[in-house]
């Protein structure tokens, strides 16, 4: 069934009280498989695709026949009452939700004759939208377009048709040839287990063309303008993904850059206090130390890391030199931001401790600061 049924229901009380609790459990655990593959075909599948399948449990699958768990038609196909009871709820209220202008996935062009032609037949589809592209392998008893009347978000454009007495055959001896080219569908419709990537195209086109089937359109060039779509967008991606990286490592090295400026503040603070620093709002005492940063980049843009950091060190000593009991009691990263241009008009006027490091250094850099710092 398709995405908005991917599961059949299951009632623990009608199986416990059935028939099928009289048989083996080797028989109940093969009638649950067959359940699975019965509900992924819609409800179309022949005894002969079940036996292959299960070639090794055909007495447990005629076992399931003579006590009616599993029942056959007149065209040798399989019928599961109580799946098939589930699949014509959900096509009468498909066709309800369709007649009430219920709209899903994209829209396919009209099938054409052949398309529509019933019997058993091997089909291979080549199906895309804006996000993947790929091939589609499979068969039905029914037409193509009636094996997909509840269409997936993807066009679908048909590439071969085999019609012939054993297509789950040709299907088995596909999909062990091109078991390499698995493709993950990002949407989940009936089927999405035989999908496969576009680059196996030519062993494909070569099995065909042994079997006598020709392909009904040129789709060498279809798939080939989807190869170049999906490979504009792998580079878009990579453009994309390679911008977020650089600009991550950026911002990393921003950030152990301004790690080092806050231990340097500390370590000036110790220095000349003779005692810890206690950080106990790190974020805080980062988002001052980036701001401060900021402040002398835009005033010395020519400085490289190692003059920012020493610049910035003279500076920190000469703060913490200050001779004012207020600041001295007080002085942090975010006092020197908030108290800035106080901070700069008593380096520049020289009334920081005598025996100042660099002082004539440190009065130059405030001077670069400058005293105009909106607060």
């Amino acid at each position: 069934m398709a995405k908005e049924l991917p599961y059949f229901k299951f009632f623990p009380g009608e199986w416990v009280t059935g028939d099928i609790t009289m048989m083996d459990l080797k028989d109940q655990g093969l009638f649950i498989n067959i359940c699975a593959h019965y509900w992924n075909k819609n409800g179309c599948i022949s005894l002969e695709n079940i036996k292959l399948r299960f070639k090794k449990y055909s007495s447990n699958i005629d076992r399931l026949i003579t006590a009616s768990i599993i029942k056959i038609d007149e065209n040798n196909n399989l019928i599961i009452n109580f799946l098939d009871e589930q699949i014509n709820e959900f096509f009468e209220l498909r066709e309800k939700r369709k007649k009430a202008g219920a709209k899903g996935g994209l829209k396919n062009s009209s099938w054409n004759e052949v398309e529509r032609k019933e019997g058993n037949q091997l089909y291979i589809l080549f199906m895309n939208n804006k996000e993947e592209s790929f091939i589609k392998i499979g068969v039905t008893e029914k037409s193509i377009s009636r094996r997909y009347s509840i269409k997936p978000k993807y066009k679908i454009i048909t590439l071969y048709q085999l019609f012939c007495d054993k297509p789950i055959e040709h299907e088995i001896k596909l999909n062990d040839l091109l078991k390499n080219y698995k493709h993950e569908t990002l949407d989940k419709f009936p089927g999405y287990m035989e999908c496969y990537d576009t680059t196996c195209i030519d062993i494909i086109d070569n099995y065909m063309i042994n079997t006598g089937c020709k392909p009904l359109i040129n789709h060498k060039q279809i798939i080939s303008k989807s190869h170049e779509l999906r490979e504009d967008k792998i580079r878009e991606d990579k453009i994309r993904e390679d911008k977020i990286r650089e600009d991550k490592i950026r911002e990393d090295k921003r950030k152990d850059f301004i790690d080092k400026i806050v231990d340097l503040f500390k370590d000036a603070y110790e220095k000349n206090f003779e005692l810890p620093y206690e950080i106990t709002n790190k974020g805080k005492e980062k988002g001052c130390a980036g701001k401060i940063l900021k402040i002398y980049k835009d005033k010395c843009p020519e400085a490289n890391s190692e003059e920012t950091l020493k610049a910035l060190e003279i500076y920190f000593n000469s703060c913490c030199q200050i001779e004012d009991n207020w600041l001295s009691q007080n002085m942090s990263l975010p006092i020197i931001l908030n108290k800035f241009n106080e901070i700069n008009k008593i380096l520049r006027n020289g009334k920081s401790s005598k025996g100042a490091t660099n002082k004539q250094l440190a009065e130059m850099l405030a001077n670069k600061f400058g005293t105009d710092r909106k607060k």
